[in-house]
């Protein structure tokens, strides 16, 4: 008699992870809500989390879907994965900021003909969402960084094609309704490419934004500082 040992293989898929810490020196891993909420059969991506809602939310993907995680102590994570935006074929967030119980996630839609940025909304801390489209400024446009500022919300991302990329930025006093300028100046105003990859603000009601990003040509690349107000 022969025995034969056949081999599965499984595939790899990629499971969200978050730590915790109530001192900033030991940490822990936290662990699911609900059976699958991170560590499901679907790949989940976690690429954002912010203080707000019930306590913390966090923005990514499940599988190709746009989703949320929030948690009431940075310990226990719910997953909710949300519907992909119209004629999208994969969607995910990359970002999320919070005023109170309005939070917002940004991320990218791609489809046929490209992608686009797009927004999440919710009113309620995380408990419902509201899908909502950002001003477009073509199919070769993101969104870099997000941030609560004014008593609203404020992003940035770059347009255009490679190497000659200029920077928009976005702002709503209510997360649906959003505006969309060009900046320029000071920081903005080298040839080639520009970007900002992270925004703040003193507080969520300070009109004031500190961005830092980069400028970009053929021949070089530096970092770059840039204020503004919004609001």
């Amino acid at each position: 008699r022969h025995r034969k040992t056949v081999k599965h293989t499984v595939p790899a898929h990629t499971i969200a992870a978050t730590w915790w810490s109530s001192d900033l020196a030991a940490w822990a891993r936290g662990t699911d809500a609900g059976s699958g909420d991170l560590d499901g059969a679907v790949d989940r991506l976690l690429a954002a989390v912010t203080a707000g809602g019930p306590g913390y939310v966090a923005a990514g993907g499940i599988g190709d879907s746009p989703a949320v995680w929030t948690s009431a102590d940075g310990q226990r994570w719910k997953a909710t994965s949300l519907p992909l935006p119209a004629g999208a074929a994969s969607a995910l967030l990359s970002n999320v900021a919070a005023q109170g119980s309005r939070i917002v996630a940004t991320g990218l839609e791609i489809s046929g003909i490209g992608s686009v940025p797009f927004a999440e909304y919710s009113a309620n801390g995380g408990t419902t969402w509201q899908q909502v489209q950002l001003p477009g400024h073509g199919t070769q446009t993101s969104v870099t960084a997000l941030t609560a500022a004014a008593n609203g919300f404020a992003a940035v991302g770059p347009a255009g094609p490679p190497g000659a990329q200029r920077v928009v930025v976005w702002w709503s006093r209510t997360g649906i309704a959003w505006k969309a300028t060009e900046p320029s100046g000071t920081g903005l105003d080298s040839p080639g490419s520009q970007a900002i990859t992270a925004l703040s603000a003193p507080s969520p009601a300070s009109a004031a934004l500190t961005g830092a990003g980069y400028l970009a040509s053929p021949s070089a690349e530096q970092p770059t500082l840039w204020k503004a107000t919004t609001g």
